[in-house]
C-alpha cells in the first residue's frame, strides 16, 4: 500500500509534508534494520523499492536522513544505510545522478569504522559508486585512496578470513578503474594515475605503519590488470624490492638508492609498455600534481 501511495505521489508531483517523509523513511528504516524480524526477498525488495521511490520524490532530504543514520554508531544501522545507497546509486535515477558528492559525504561517516563488516558493506558501495562513473577527481580519489587504505590492513592480517576477504574486494575495486578513460574532469582516476600515485606512496615506505610495501604488494595483484606487458617482470621485480624494504628500516634505508630502484622500476616497466599515448600525459599530470621535489 505504501509504495502505491509513493507511486502516485510520484507521478503526480505531489509533494509529501516534510514531517511525514521522514516519519516514512524511519519507519522503513527501522523495518530493515530490526534483528527480530526476518523479512522475505519480496518484502525486502518492496522496502528498498520504497526507499528508491522517496529517493526520486526527494533525494535531498533522503540522502539527508541517511547521511543522519551513518553517523550513527550501529553495524546494522551502518550497513543497511550504506546497502541503501548502494541501490540508490545502482538504480541511477535521473533525480540522484546529479546528488554523487551528496552521497559520498553521506558515506564519509562511516570511513573509520574499524568493524569488518561495515568495511566490507562501505566497500561494496564504493565498487557500486566507482563503476557508475561520473565522480568528481577528488571525491573518487578519496574513495580510492580509502580502498588503497583497506588493503594496507589487510595485507598485515592475512591469517584472519574476513581481512583476506577484504583484501581480494580491494583488488576487484581498483581492477574495475582498467575500464576508465580519462578524457573529462568527470571520470574516475585511470590506472596510469593508480600506478604514479601507487609508487609515490612505495617512495616514503615506512611512513603511515608502512604503506610502502602494500603499495607494491598491490602493484604485483594488479600486475595484469595495469597493462599486460609488465605482468611478468612485475611478479620477479616487485618482491625484490618489497625485500629491499623489509632488509632495512627507516633510519638505515639508503633513501637516494631506494628512490633510484623505483624509478629504474618505473623506467623498464614503461620501456615494455612502449606506448607513449599510454604513459606520457596521465604519468607527467600525476607526478607534476605532488609538491615534493624528491616525489617528482
Amino acid at each position: 500500500s505504501l509504495s502505491q501511495l509513493l507511486e502516485v505521489s510520484g507521478e503526480y508531483k505531489i509533494p509529501l509534508p516534510k514531517a511525514k517523509f521522514q516519519a516514512i523513511c524511519s519507519a522503513l528504516h527501522n523495518q530493515i534494520c530490526s534483528p527480530a524480524k526476518q523479512l522475505s526477498i519480496e518484502i525486502h525488495k518492496e522496502l528498498f523499492h520504497c526507499v528508491l521511490l522517496l529517493a526520486r520524490s526527494s533525494p535531498d532530504d533522503m540522502l539527508a536522513f541517511l547521511h543522519k543514520q551513518q553517523e550513527i554508531e550501529h553495524e546494522a544501522v551502518r550497513v543497511m544505510s550504506l546497502e541503501l545507497l548502494r541501490a540508490i546509486v545502482g538504480a541511477d535515477l535521473p533525480e540522484t545522478r546529479v546528488k554523487k558528492l551528496l552521497i559520498v559525504k553521506a558515506v564519509k561517516s562511516t570511513l573509520s569504522d574499524q568493524n569488518a563488516t561495515v568495511r566490507k558493506a562501505a566497500l561494496d558501495f564504493i565498487r557500486m559508486l566507482l563503476s557508475s562513473g561520473s565522480v568528481e577527481n577528488y571525491a573518487a580519489w578519496d574513495l580510492v585512496a580509502y580502498v588503497f587504505s583497506e588493503f594496507s590492513v589487510s595485507t598485515s592480517k592475512l591469517d584472519v578470513q574476513e581481512e583476506s576477504t577484504i583484501q581480494t574486494l580491494c583488488i576487484d575495486i581498483l581492477q574495475c578503474l582498467d575500464t576508465c578513460q580519462w578524457k573529462d574532469p568527470m571520470q574516475l582516476p585511470t590506472l596510469q594515475g593508480l600506478l604514479a600515485r601507487l609508487l609515490v606512496v612505495a617512495s616514503s615506505p615506512y611512513e603511515r605503519g608502512g604503506h610502502g610495501c602494500a603499495a607494491l604488494q598491490l602493484l604485483k595483484a594488479l600486475h595484469q590488470t595495469v597493462h599486460a606487458a609488465v605482468g611478468e617482470m612485475w611478479v620477479v621485480k616487485i618482491p625484490s624490492l618489497l625485500q629491499y624494504i623489509e632488509g632495512n628500516t627507516e633510519n638505515s634505508l639508503d633513501h637516494a638508492r631506494w628512490e633510484h630502484m623505483l624509478l629504474q622500476f618505473l623506467r623498464t616497466s614503461l620501456e615494455m609498455i612502449d606506448d607513449s599515448a599510454w604513459s606520457s600525459l596521465e604519468l607527467s599530470w600525476q607526478m607534476a600534481s605532488y609538491a615534493s621535489p624528491s616525489k617528482q
